[in-house]
């Protein structure tokens, strides 16, 4: 059986597959759609095929599909979500959609079934119920993460404090200065950590909900976002050789600016905490036309992240490259700060010998007039 045949024959099983499927690539277009996921996905819509599987559901819900079409990518683990469709001019319809990795290393394959009506308010209970079980489970893991990382500032505290009374009895005033800076150095430790598991907290209370109830922001430029947290970034030690440069036009993206403004902080911070040893660091911030709309793009000249480990930077306290000041909760910030956006991030390597693309989708608007 010649290429083409193939092809003609995979289509085929495709399109007579008893289920609505369809597949998508990274950036959610969808490369492949059965006639009865077009049926099902495309009623109540005034347009024909949707171009993206977000253009398919409700927008309060595409940052819950976009974060489990990220999960399957970076870790290739099924997952299974419920959500309202985008019908215009009707009542959504609830759909239930299961995710797996197609094993082509581009994209995800999607079985999409619809609910009800008359199951409609059992699964919204149902829905309710998964997603508390969901935000139970990150919550046993980020309290399991969290004790860990917290566990040795205190032990350091505990040993020095008892080195502290031995050099202090012994008249040793110079190694008992030395165990008072590791005790300070532990607690200053700590208390980083306490406040970046807060603001995480916070965060994450932002949810798809609440986003609903305050609305989905105002239209922000960009442009001033990014210089806004590069003025912020700027007075540390670190950043006096780092050179940032910002490539526009910039779009406008509709957002909420203080979370917008550390996004674009935390992933400054984050380039140049991981600068080469050998090289000043160079940033540079620039827009490219992406597939599905502007992809913003965070580019470094720094050591770079490993392919195999791209998706699990963004997990809290993952650490490629462990550093004294470096809590591994930054990134994780940065993830929850785009899925409430509606977003989506990931990570390319650099167009240098090493270094990092870090890349963003927001969603875009016009200026106000």
């Amino acid at each position: 059986m010649g290429e083409t045949d193939l092809h003609a024959w995979r289509w085929a099983l495709f399109e007579r597959l008893p289920s609505a499927c369809c597949l998508a690539g990274n950036d959610g277009r969808l490369a492949a759609i059965n006639s009865r996921a077009a049926a099902l996905l495309s009623s109540g819509r005034n347009t024909g095929d949707p171009p993206t599987i977000a253009d398919c559901v409700h927008a309060d819900d595409r940052a819950t599909l976009l974060e489990a079409l990220d999960l399957v990518r970076q870790q290739g683990e099924p997952q299974c979500i419920r959500c309202r469709s985008a019908d215009a001019g009707e009542a959504p319809r609830l759909f239930e959609i299961e995710m797996a990795d197609a094993g082509d290393g581009g994209h995800v394959i999607l079985v999409v079934r619809e609910r009800l009506p008359q199951f409609q308010d059992r699964e919204q209970l149902e829905n309710r119920m998964w997603d508390l079980h969901h935000s139970g489970d990150q919550m046993r893991q980020m309290a399991i993460a969290a004790a860990h990382d917290l566990k040795m500032p205190l032990v350091t505290i505990d040993a020095n404090a008892t080195f502290l009374g031995e050099d202090l009895s012994a008249g040793n005033l110079e190694k008992a200065r030395e165990d008072l800076a590791e005790i300070r150095a532990a607690a200053v430790r700590m208390r980083e950590l306490v406040s970046e598991l807060l603001e995480l907290g916070r965060i994450g209370r932002l949810d798809l909900a609440s986003i609903a109830r305050q609305g989905a922001g105002r239209p922000e430029p960009l442009e001033e976002i990014v210089q806004e947290a590069i003025r912020m970034v700027s007075g540390a030690a670190a950043f006096e050789t780092a050179r940032i440069e910002v490539k526009g036009p910039l779009p406008w993206v509709r957002g909420r600016r203080r979370q917008l403004v550390e996004l674009f902080q935390n992933l400054l911070d984050n380039a140049i905490k991981f600068r080469a040893a050998d090289r000043e660091p160079a940033i540079v911030v620039s827009c490219e036309a992406g597939a599905s709309g502007p992809v913003v793009v965070i580019e470094d000249n720094g050591v770079g992240i490993p392919e195999s480990d791209r998706g699990r930077v963004f997990e809290l306290f993952f650490q490629i490259h462990p550093q004294p000041s470096g809590s591994g909760i930054g990134l994780a910030i940065v993830r929850r700060i785009v899925a409430t956006h509606g977003g989506r991030i990931w990570i390319e390597g650099s167009s240098h010998d090493s270094g990092t693309r870090f890349c963003i989708q927001l969603p875009v608007t016009e200026p106000p007039p």
